[in-house]
């Protein structure tokens, strides 16, 4: 496949180089539009149209001067043909993005852009922990061995995964997107905020993300990006009008 890739962390962060040697080792053709700077808890912010500076550092590997959703953008607008990548992957991001918090990622709305030009899309993280390095190519493994499940996912979603450094990497479960509540600055910023402070456990019949993570297993969760209008509230409304 021709894959591009992207991240928040920034073009020299090592969860998207492992990600890259691993998909290209499996015989994937990787274009590379990344940060050239640290770029996390972005949301979708965009810089565009052409303020920031594009540069090329390796073969098929490009530094952008913007947000993780300017680099996608760019690559599809500027440089690539989105007829030629059959799948956008953000990552692997050094630390969970779970629940809530993906409204935050940079990581997340990276793989949203992708969705905006058409693109099926992959977010995946992994959690920041001492065996960091051993987690991302556990990650990496997983994206590889699963790709052609992942892209077969509905046009218009986002496969989002949390990868945990315990656990098997053929250990996942499918989960719901749970609730987080931050207290201050400090608490958003605490690596481990995900596994205790979310107020759902269950939701739909599915387990929650965080929930998933804390027993060691992969969390991956098929997320519909486009708002989709109340439209039981917006007919009883006309209705009183």
């Amino acid at each position: 496949m021709n894959i591009l890739l992207t991240n928040d962390d920034g073009m020299d962060a090592e969860g998207l180089r492992v990600l890259r040697s691993v998909l290209e080792e499996n015989g994937h053709r990787t274009f590379t539009f990344a940060p050239n700077s640290q770029m996390s808890i972005q949301s979708h912010a965009m810089t565009f149209p052409g303020k920031g500076g594009i540069r090329k550092v390796g073969e098929r590997v490009f530094s952008v001067s913007g947000t993780p959703a300017d680099c996608v953008y760019e690559a599809f607008m500027n440089n690539l043909d989105p007829k030629d990548i059959d799948v956008v992957i953000s990552g692997i991001n050094k630390g969970y993005n779970l629940s809530g918090d993906i409204l935050l990622s940079g990581t997340y709305n990276a793989a949203v852009e992708g969705v905006f030009f058409g693109k099926k899309a992959i977010a995946i993280a992994a959690e920041d922990s001492p065996e960091i390095e051993d987690t991302y190519k556990k990650a990496a493994s997983f994206i590889a061995d699963n790709l052609s499940l992942f892209i077969s996912a509905p046009q218009g979603s986002v496969v989002n995964i949390n990868v945990p450094f315990k656990g098997e990497y053929d250990n996942w479960e499918m989960a719901e997107i749970g609730d987080i509540r931050h207290k201050d600055s400090a608490h958003l910023e605490d690596k481990e905020h995900a596994l205790f402070f979310s107020t759902f456990h269950r939701i739909n019949g599915f387990r929650t993300d965080h929930s998933v993570v804390s027993d060691g297993k992969i969390s991956v969760s098929v997320l519909l990006v486009r708002p989709q209008g109340d439209l039981g509230t917006m007919k009883k409304w006309n209705q009183t009008r």
